[in-house]
């Protein structure tokens, strides 16, 4: 992962309440529109976000809403992983 990726993943997850359906996504699995509508009250926003999600590379949807653990851990990776700056 380059640097401006993860800047723009970083930038996706600024939002607290795309950080709470990653979380939940990660820890509790696929999970379908009604699960998570039942959570986000806000339809509007819960469909701006699961669309921005989506569009970031976070989230895909067959049947349910599932993350793409691979690419957030690619990302949290990023930040453990020394780079070889020297500025």
């Amino acid at each position: 992962m380059h640097k401006d990726e993860a800047a723009r993943g970083f930038a996706i997850l600024a939002n607290p309440n795309r950080v709470k359906i990653c979380k939940m996504l990660y820890n509790k699995g696929d999970l379908s529109y009604d699960e998570l509508h039942a959570i986000f009250e806000d339809e509007k926003a819960l469909k701006d976000d699961l669309r921005t999600l989506i569009e970031g590379g976070f989230v895909v949807v067959i049947d349910k809403y599932s993350l793409r653990k691979g690419y957030v851990d690619s990302l949290m990776n990023f930040i453990k992983t020394p780079c070889g700056c020297t500025k």
